[in-house]
């Protein structure tokens, strides 16, 4: 297939009965909403609230941190990542700092040294120019955007060499956006690399 398909298992319960996980009947603690708010925000400061790590999820969730953690240490990756949160409220935060590490020339997965790297702090400030964030306008992820997308990443990059794009609300991409990124899903061109994120995959066209 086009994907390496990754599932988040940790979810928010919203309420629910099970006493290992976090109970937020107050929809305004809830984490998962306090994400999806961030994800209405373009700039990465605010999407991550805080410099957070791949380390922070070795615990957290073991097998995708695992899987993760050995591609930045090969430095070999897929060229196309499906990622189902399941409702896990600290995805986004996740998935990030995963694409943190693979750009950055040091593969910093904790906070020792990221501080001091110059391309750690250009990500988090949002002005990597191989990095872009797609999110939905309104009801769908519009096809004239990942049509600029593949315009920009089709040009020589200016730092480092991997391209990463991230389209969150996968399900969001209707049936002509879909189609104007199938190919380039499916013949990359080399060190670009495809992450979308889904609550649920069987949504995704």
């Amino acid at each position: 297939g086009i994907f390496y398909t990754l599932w988040l298992q940790l979810t928010c319960t919203h309420g629910g009965s099970n006493p290992n996980k976090p109970n937020y009947s107050n929809s305004n603690k809830c984490p998962r909403i306090a994400r999806t708010n961030c994800l209405n925000n373009h700039k990465i400061s605010n999407l991550l609230g805080g410099r957070k790590m791949l380390d922070k999820y070795k615990d957290k969730e073991p097998i995708v941190y695992r899987i993760l953690k050995n591609a930045i240490k090969k430095d070999k990756y897929s060229h196309a990542y499906l990622f189902e949160t399941g409702g896990f409220y600290d995805s986004f935060n996740l998935i990030f700092s995963f694409v943190k590490a693979a750009i950055c020339p040091h593969k910093y997965t904790n906070h020792e040294n990221c501080e001091e790297c110059h391309i750690c702090n250009i990500i988090d400030s949002g002005n990597y120019p191989e990095l872009k964030i797609i999110k939905p306008e309104g009801m769908w992820i519009k096809k004239s955007e990942l049509q600029q997308l593949q315009e920009e990443f089709n040009k020589k990059a200016v730092i480092g060499n991997k391209k990463i794009y991230i389209i969150t609300e996968a399900d969001k991409l209707n049936k002509q956006s879909a189609n104007s990124i199938l190919k380039f899903l499916e013949e990359p061109e080399e060190g670009i690399i495809a992450i979308l994120i889904t609550e649920n995959i069987y949504s995704v066209l």
